[in-house]
C-alpha cells in the first residue's frame, strides 16, 4: 500500500523521538507492552463499542439515504487496522518526546502564564475563582469530564469509518498529528508545569490519582535517564492544552460531517475545558492557545487533504 502523507509524518515523529531517547540513554522500546495494552485493551474495545452503537442507532432511526456503511465490511476492517497502527505509532512517539522536556529546556513559565490569566480577567484568577466551588458533585463532574477525553477519539473515528465521507478518517489522523507536532514545539519553547504542580497546595482537596504518578515520572527522568522508561500519559506540560486542542478539533470535524455528534460535543467540550482549569492541569491561556492550535490544524488539514486527493 502506498504510504500517505499523514503516515509519513507519523513515522518522522516516531524516528525523532527514538533518536532523542537514544541520545539521552533512554530505552525507547522498554515498557512498549503498556502502550499495546492501552490501545488493545482500552481504545480498540471503545472504538468497536462506539461503532456498534452508532451503526445500530443510524440503522434504525435514520432514513436509507443517510445510513452509514456496515462496519464489518472487509474494506472497513482493513482501514480500521491501518488507522489504529499509525495512531499507536504516533502516540508512542509523542509521549516519548513529551517526557524529555525537562532535559532539553529547564526554564519554567508558570508565573508568566498565571499573570497572563490575571491580565485577561482584569486582575482576577479564574483558577482561584473556580476553586471556591467545593461541591462534591461538581468535583466529580469535573473529574469525569476530564477523564472522558479519551472516549472522544473512538467515538469520532467510529463515526468517520461508518460515514460516507471517506476523506474524514484521513483528516482526523492528519489533524491529530498536526496538533502533536505544533503542541510539542510550544512544549519545548514554553515549558510549564501547570497550576496543579506549580501550586499543589491549592488543589490538595481535589482527588487526583494521576498527580503523584506524573510528578514521580517528571522527577525520575531528571534523576536517572538510564533507568527511566516512558509509559502512556507520563510527561508534564501545560502550554498549550492539547486536551483542549484535540477536543476542539474533534468538535470542528463533527460540525463539518456529523451534526448529531456536533451537538453531543458542545457540552462535552465545555465541561472538559472547565475541568482542565478546576483540576489544575492548565491555565486559561493554555486553553486559548489550544483552541488556536485546533483551528489552525483543522484549516491546514482541509487544505492538505484536498491537495493530495
Amino acid at each position: 500500500m502506498k504510504p500517505r502523507i499523514e503516515e509519513i509524518l507519523t513515522l518522522i515523529l516516531f524516528l525523532i523521538s527514538a533518536t532523542l531517547d537514544l541520545y539521552f540513554g533512554i530505552s525507547f522500546l522498554k515498557n512498549g507492552s503498556e502502550y499495546l495494552y492501552f490501545f488493545f485493551a482500552m481504545l480498540i474495545p471503545a472504538f468497536f463499542g462506539s461503532g456498534t452503537v452508532i451503526y445500530f442507532i443510524n440503522r434504525f432511526f435514520c432514513p436509507p439515504n443517510q445510513r452509514y456503511t456496515n462496519p464489518l465490511e472487509r474494506k472497513n476492517l482493513l482501514a480500521i487496522g491501518r488507522t489504529i497502527l499509525f495512531l499507536l505509532i504516533g502516540y508512542y512517539g509523542y509521549s516519548h518526546l513529551k517526557v524529555l522536556i525537562p532535559l532539553i529546556n529547564k526554564a519554567n513559565y508558570d508565573d508568566l502564564l498565571f499573570n497572563i490569566d490575571k491580565i485577561i480577567f482584569f486582575g482576577n484568577s479564574p483558577t482561584l475563582e473556580m476553586l471556591k466551588i467545593r461541591s462534591a458533585a461538581f468535583t466529580k463532574l469535573m473529574y469525569l469530564g476530564y477523564t472522558s477525553f479519551y472516549a472522544a477519539f473512538p467515538v469520532s473515528f467510529a463515526a468517520a469509518f461508518l460515514s460516507k465521507y471517506k476523506e474524514e478518517v484521513r483528516r482526523l489522523i492528519f489533524g491529530i498529528l498536526a496538533i502533536y507536532f505544533i503542541g510539542m514545539i510550544f512544549y519545548y519553547l514554553v515549558p510549564a508545569l501547570g497550576p496543579l504542580f506549580y501550586t499543589p497546595d491549592l488543589f490538595s482537596h481535589i482527588p487526583n490519582i494521576w498527580k503523584d504518578i506524573l510528578w514521580e515520572g517528571h522527577l525520575a527522568i531528571q534523576n536517572n535517564t538510564a533507568t527511566f522508561a516512558p509509559t502512556p500519559f507520563l510527561g508534564v506540560a501545560a502550554f498549550p492544552s492539547l486536551h483542549a486542542a484535540h477536543m476542539i478539533f474533534l468538535f470542528l470535524v463533527a460540525r463539518h460531517y456529523h451534526k448529531w455528534l456536533f451537538y453531543i460535543y458542545i457540552p462535552w467540550t465545555a465541561i472538559l475545558c472547565m475541568a482542565t482549569i478546576f483540576m489544575g492541569w492548565h491555565y486559561v491561556i493554555d486553553l486559548i492557545a489550544g483552541a488556536i492550535v485546533a483551528i489552525f490544524s483543522f484549516k491546514i488539514t482541509n487544505e492538505v487533504i484536498k491537495t493530495v486527493q
